[in-house]
C-alpha cells in the first residue's frame, strides 16, 4: 500500500486532478483518468464533487485558499513598495513550491471556468496594491495591477 492509499479518497482525487490538469497542457482530462490515478471508482469522484466540473472547482478553489492564506501572512510594512515586492515573493515561493498547483491556478488551464474565489484573491491583491496608488507610485489603478499579477 503507498502511501497514496493512506490519504482520503475525496484528497487523493484532488491532488490527481490537480496533477494530470497540470499536465494535460491543451488536452482534456477525464474521470477516467483521474479515478485511476486516485485509486477510486467513478461513484466516488460523483459522491465527493457531483461531477467532474465540480471536482476541477474544488482543485481551484482549495488552490486559492491556500495561495490566498499565504498572502494574507504578509505583514504590510510601512513602504508600500516593499509590500508589492513582498507579495510578489510570496506569489513566486507559492509557485516554486506548488508547481502543480500553480499551474492550475495561474496557467489559464481552464479559462473558460472562473470560480467566485479568483475574484476574492484578486480583490485582496488590489487591496494591498492600493497604498501605493495612494503614495502615487503605481502607474496603473489596483484593480489593474491586481489582474496583471493573478
Amino acid at each position: 500500500m503507498s502511501s497514496n492509499d493512506q490519504l482520503p479518497p475525496k484528497t487523493r482525487l484532488l491532488r490527481a486532478a490537480t496533477e494530470l490538469l497540470a499536465n494535460a497542457g491543451s488536452e482534456p482530462v477525464s474521470t477516467r483518468q483521474i479515478t485511476k490515478l486516485a485509486g477510486v471508482t467513478a461513484p466516488t469522484l460523483y459522491h465527493h464533487f457531483g461531477d467532474k466540473e465540480g471536482l476541477f472547482n474544488a482543485v481551484v478553489t482549495a488552490g486559492f485558499e491556500e495561495y490566498l492564506a499565504g498572502e494574507r501572512a504578509i505583514d504590510l510594512d510601512s513602504n508600500p513598495i516593499e509590500d508589492i515586492r513582498r507579495l510578489w515573493d510570496g506569489h513566486v515561493q507559492f509557485g516554486l513550491d506548488k508547481t502543480h498547483l500553480y499551474l492550475v491556478l495561474f496557467g489559464n488551464i481552464r479559462p473558460e471556468s472562473r470560480p467566485a474565489i479568483i475574484a476574492e484573491a484578486e480583490q485582496l491583491v488590489a487591496e494591498r496594491l492600493n497604498r501605493a496608488a495612494i503614495a502615487g507610485q503605481l502607474k496603473v489603478p489596483p484593480h489593474e495591477a491586481a489582474r496583471s499579477i493573478m
